[in-house]
């Protein structure tokens, strides 16, 4: 049952559930109607009662003739005032049969016995003896019940006594009207939530459909929705759909872009190798340190380009972080100190200014990663002169570390795109330009493991890339 209940489709399941809803109301307003309709018609008629005895008690002291006549006027009660030995002093009553007034001094007497007996009232709906019963016009099955109410109030140094009758109305024609009126509402009410239910699981589930019948396509990056549901969440659905059809779009290009660019980069390193070597086989005297340098260069390479394929996956795959306070100061200087045979083979220069040593809570591998990849790519593009400086600034609770280049620097529409995966500036540069794309978005995905704040700046007189730690306590 439950696995079919699963198969149902948002527009029925929204029918269903506000035709349940309005079952659900016509059922509780009949069961208020027919099973509690006695006791509400119970409760209103005591209150009534009970009112005006009070009202009556109030006015006793004043006349009570009068009090007793107003109070019969305006409840269309019979009313009674007797002295504590039964007599009668006053009654009234608008209504042509007043079944009291034939009840008999012992009937009466027990019932002042019972109102003694229960602190001073007595009240309840009693079935009146048979020769109470003269009442000609009535042939209901209700007629011989009667609401009975006897009071014992003092009255100026005396007892008094409030008997109020208020006979049962029957019931039976008013009910009869009543279940016909609600039968009657209740099909109106259930065809009017049908077509209400039925309208409202259209307009929800109608869009939704066309959105996925949309989605559908969403794999090959073609998402052809357009927003026009009035339905902010649906709309938000349809927008959320095309920002996503367009960024896996973007995605795909750069994936061809990157299977391009690797084959491109593992071509031109492979043929290199492959055409020193064979060089240097079958050519006597061409086994010469140099032709053996250019063979290394190459190997480094791809070994480069597969290092940063590598690296992003495990960056994107794992859930391994382990920070330990660290001297952020000596970790620069180390990986300074390899770059040490590159001064002396190509004349680069790679300065480190700082004032003093500053700890931080990271991970050395990836804080290495990101220093590596930061300074290997300032190396790619800084200027003629061959330098590259990095700068170290502690403040009161963070350091900041700023990588910068005297290159041609970043066009501003370019910077917001290379952090990104598989990006590489297609700008006129001096020098060809080897590897992914994935250098920056490896230092990106390091620092945001880190919660630190990073960006670049960029001008015609080079770039700084930069990133800021806190310190650790």
């Amino acid at each position: 049952m439950k696995s079919r209940l699963n198969k149902i489709g948002l527009k029925w399941r929204i029918f269903l559930a506000f035709a349940c809803f309005a079952i659900t109301a016509v059922v509780v307003l009949w069961i208020l109607y027919f099973i509690l309709f006695d006791g509400i018609y119970h409760h209103i008629r005591s209150n009534q009662i009970n009112q005006t005895a009070l009202h009556i008690q109030q006015g006793l002291a004043s006349d009570p003739d009068t009090t007793l006549a107003n109070a019969a006027e305006n409840s269309g009660l019979c009313l009674h005032l007797l002295d504590i030995n039964g007599n009668v002093i006053s009654s009234a009553g608008t209504r042509p049969y007043c079944p009291l007034r034939a009840i008999g001094d012992s009937d009466l007497a027990q019932l002042l016995k019972k109102a003694q007996s229960n602190g001073g009232t007595y009240f309840s709906k009693v079935t009146l003896p048979s020769h109470a019963l003269k009442n000609p016009h009535s042939d209901s099955k209700e007629a011989d019940l009667t609401y009975l109410l006897v009071k014992i109030v003092p009255n100026n140094g005396a007892e008094r006594v409030i008997v109020i009758d208020a006979a049962v109305t029957p019931l039976d024609t008013t009910v009869s009207i009543l279940k016909t009126t609600l039968i009657c509402t209740t099909a109106f009410a259930l065809i009017i939530a049908a077509l209400i239910a039925a309208l409202l699981a259209s307009q929800i589930s109608r869009p939704i459909v066309r959105i996925t019948n949309s989605a559908k396509g969403l794999s090959e990056g073609r998402f052809d929705y357009e927003d026009k549901s009035n339905i902010p969440e649906i709309a938000d659905l349809a927008r959320t759909l095309t920002d996503a059809s367009v960024e896996i779009s973007r995605t795909e290009d750069l994936k061809r872009q990157l299977f391009a660019n690797v084959c491109h980069d593992l071509r031109t390193p492979l043929t290199m190798i492959t055409g020193y070597s064979e060089v240097m086989r079958d050519i006597p005297g061409e086994n010469t340190p140099q032709n053996v340098q250019v063979v290394i260069d190459e190997a480094n390479r791809l070994t480069r380009i597969v290092n940063d394929m590598l690296d992003i996956s495990i960056m994107q795959s794992t859930t391994e972080f382990e920070p330990v306070k660290c001297n952020i100061t000596a970790l620069i200087s180390e990986i300074l100190l390899r770059y040490n045979k590159m001064k002396e083979l190509e004349g680069y220069t790679v300065d480190f200014i700082h004032d003093r040593e500053a700890f931080v809570m990271a991970d050395e591998t990836r804080i290495s990663q990101v220093v590596y990849n930061l300074v290997n790519n300032a190396i790619d593009f800084t200027g003629s002169d061959k330098t590259v400086t990095i700068t170290q600034t502690v403040s009161d609770s963070s350091v900041l570390i700023r990588v910068s280049d005297s290159g041609e620097g970043i066009p501003p529409e370019m910077q917001q795109h290379i952090w990104q995966r598989y990006y590489k500036s297609d700008s006129n540069r001096n020098r060809v330009r080897v590897g992914t794309g994935l250098g920056l978005s490896i230092v990106k995905e390091a620092l945001v493991r880190h919660n630190a704040r990073y960006g670049v700046e960029s001008s015609s007189s080079g770039s700084t890339f930069w990133f800021e730690l806190d310190l650790a306590q």
